[in-house]
């Protein structure tokens, strides 16, 4: 469920929440879980891709690739997830401490 033309903005900033879309500047094996681990998007996005998440609260990323990611929140581009190469994961998708950095 990505596409590489996704919006910035998404129809959820209308309803006053925030949405968070994963794009990828680099070739990056994403995953978004929810809390259960049970998985909601799993693939190798090629740089140019996007990835709207769904607004729901509970959701993690975990990336092979975190410098090739950015996250972008109500259009809005959070803080880097790392250097480039740097498996991350359990990274909360909480717009408001992705904004801050804090993840």
């Amino acid at each position: 469920v990505y596409s590489p033309d996704a919006p910035e903005n998404s129809s959820s900033e209308l309803r006053g929440e925030a949405g968070i879309v994963v794009r990828a500047t680099a070739d990056s094996y994403v995953a978004v879980r929810s809390g259960e681990n049970e998985p909601l998007f799993s693939q190798l996005m090629r740089s140019g891709e996007s990835y709207a998440v769904p607004s729901r609260p509970g959701l993690f990323l975990e990336t092979g690739n975190a410098g090739g990611l950015q996250i972008i929140i109500d259009g809005k581009r959070a803080p880097s997830l790392g250097p480039v190469g740097l498996i991350r994961r359990k990274i909360p998708l909480d717009p408001d401490n992705l904004l801050r950095g804090l993840n």
